[in-house]
């Protein structure tokens, strides 16, 4: 029976800076979504293009995002919104955060390029496994003992 794999999961390398470089953008990214939870709740606000016109350059300046991350931030804060129903999503500091296709590309089959809050950086990687989830942008987990992403496919099943 052939398995339709719809994720890939991947280790990333990183040395110790260009971890810690990962690690702040992680915690900025969830600082900045709490952020926009609780400004954007307040006024009980869920439509994208009013939040983006209020918030984005707010988002760009006080928490110094570059666009891409801004609006990654907006489009996750309006999906949790939703996926709620009525109870206001939390994001915890270390939770994972998601990579739209312009925040990463793959250089080879051992290498990624990821924007960070510093630039982009290159890192080495290693392919773990294929999973079946289904989602939309890649996911990068930072965590104390290593970072990693889920990378959403489109790959046909195995005959």
């Amino acid at each position: 029976m052939a398995v339709s794999i719809n994720s890939i999961h991947l280790r990333l390398l990183p040395n110790r800076t260009t971890s810690e470089t990962i690690r702040a953008t992680v915690e900025r990214l969830n600082a900045v979504s709490m952020w926009l939870i609780e400004t954007a709740g307040a006024h009980r606000l869920r439509d994208r293009n009013v939040i983006q016109r209020m918030y984005y350059h707010e988002m760009r300046e006080q928490f110094g995002l570059p666009s891409q991350m801004a609006l990654r931030v907006i489009v996750r804060c309006i999906a949790a919104t939703k996926a709620g129903k009525g109870t206001p999503p939390a994001f915890d500091v270390h939770d994972p955060v998601p990579y739209g296709p312009n925040m990463v590309s793959f250089r080879s089959l051992t290498a990624a390029s990821l924007l960070t809050l510093e630039g982009r950086v290159e890192v080495p990687l290693k392919v773990l496994g294929y999973g079946e989830e289904r989602f939309g942008t890649a996911l990068l987990t930072w965590k104390p003992e290593g970072v990693w992403m889920t990378v959403p496919c489109n790959l046909p099943p195995e005959p």
